[in-house]
Order: C-alpha cells, then structure tokens, then sequence
C-alpha cells in the first residue's frame, strides 16, 4: 500500500507543471503580461459593444469590455491564443533561461506554442483563477507572480539575483574545470589593479598652495602702493602729469 501511495504522488508530482524555479518565473510573466495587456487594452472593434447582464434583478446593458465576461472569455482562450504563441524559450550563454517576446512571429501555419509555457498557462488560469481575478480587478498583476503559493518569483528580477546567478555559475566552472581560476588570473589581476592605479595618479597630482610674500627692504621703490580708490586711469594719468611737470622744470633749467 505504501509502494503504491508513493508511486501515485510521484505521478502526480511528475505530471504537475511546477511553477518554481527561473523558466517557471518566467513563464508566469509572460502569461501575466499578456493577459494585462488584452484585459487593459482592448481592442478597437470590441469597443462598441454590448452585452445584457443582470444586477440587482434587473437587466442592464454594460460595455462588453469591461464586464467580467470579458475576462472570463479572455482567461478561457488565452492558453491556445497568439498570444502566447508570440514567445520563444531563450537560454543565454551563461544558462539563464525565459521566454522572449518574438517582434515578427510567423502565423502562416498553425501557431506554435512552447508545451511548458501551455500548461504552466492552463495551470494558472485554473489553479489560481480567482487570485488571478483579484488582481485585475485591483489592477495589481505586478505582484501575482510574487506569491508564495508560486514560490517566490517576481515580475522585475532585481540585481542581487543576477549576481546570485552569475556566481553559481562561476563556482559550478570552478568545480569542473579548477584550472580555470588560473586562466583567469591575468584578468583578475589587471582588474584589481585598475583602483590602485586610480589611487597613484591622485596622490602624484601637486597640490599649489598660495605663497606668502613678504617684502623686503630691497623691493621698496619697485612696486608702486596704489590704493584702492585709485583706477588704472588715474594712475596713468599722474604719471603723465608727473611727467609733464618734469619736462616743464628742465625746460625752465634751460
């Protein structure tokens, strides 16, 4: 009994699309992001019509894009739509999995839709439909994918995460391939020193300090005291006066 209990659970936990993990985060905002932008954003044709809907036992025409059947049609399609059909599974260089958005998408066959990104869609829209609703009618997607029951993902990946990821990787090559640090080393060492370098240039620059300058005995005589009441002008002009009194004394010596 115990044999078939933990082969029926591990069935189930195989058969389970687990939304954890990078490529599970990502797969939840492009669902997301989709579906705000369809929900917020209607299209033009739709915008003219109407639909019957009955409240407080009476019936009521409402706008048919902003009625909860609306939203209902558009969670109800939106896992075998274009929309989704829209993203590609990227895998970069150094391992980092999402879904990209692709500009030219080719809809002459049928729509190609990534499998995982299509059951990660149905188990959202059903699992967690009425948290899904919540948020749109608080206009509050941004935090969906941040939940615990979806194990902690978050529409804006912050920097530390990048920086978690890029050091994983960096301590799974050291674990491989232990070489690699020596391989590294000339660039480790060019980049540690570039501060130092920095640090040098500063404390070679020569600092100019203002000098004092005293006068001597020496230096009376050669440097006129000109107050400063008195312009450039008039000093030119007393000299010229000066030495036109002088000019008219010799002139009388003569």
């Amino acid at each position: 009994m115990k044999g078939f209990l933990f082969l029926f659970t591990s069935c189930l936990s195989v058969s389970a699309v687990p939304i954890t993990g990078e490529l599970g985060c990502e797969g939840c905002r492009a669902i997301v992001r989709s579906l705000a932008n369809v929900v917020f954003a209607p299209s033009p044709q739709l915008k003219d019509k109407y639909i019957t809907i009955t409240q407080d036992g009476e019936q009521k025409q409402v706008p048919y894009t902003g009625s909860e059947q609306y939203v209902e049609d558009i969670m109800s399609t939106i896992c075998n739509s274009t929309l989704l059909a829209q993203y590609r599974r990227v895998e970069t260089f150094h391992g980092r999995k999402y879904f990209e958005k692709d500009a030219r998408p080719n809809y002459n066959e049928a729509p190609y839709i990534d499998p995982y990104l299509g059951e990660l869609c149905v188990r959202i829209t059903t699992d967690y439909k009425r948290a899904l609703l919540d948020s749109l009618h608080k206009r509050k997607l941004g935090s969906f994918c941040d939940r615990k029951q979806l194990q902690g993902c978050s529409l804006n990946p912050t920097a530390s995460s990048e920086w978690q990821h890029h050091l994983a990787v960096f301590w799974t090559t050291l674990k491989l391939d232990p070489t690699a640090l020596l391989r590294m080393a000339p660039m480790l060492v060019m980049v540690l020193s570039i501060p130092f370098m920095f640090l040098s240039m500063i404390k070679d620059v020569p600092q100019v300090e203002a000098a004092d300058y005293t006068a001597d005995d020496s230096d009376v005589g050669c440097i006129p005291a000109v107050s400063n009441s008195v312009g450039p002008k008039e000093i030119i002009g007393k000299a010229r006066t000066k030495k036109s009194k002088a000019g008219g004394a010799n002139s009388k010596n003569k």
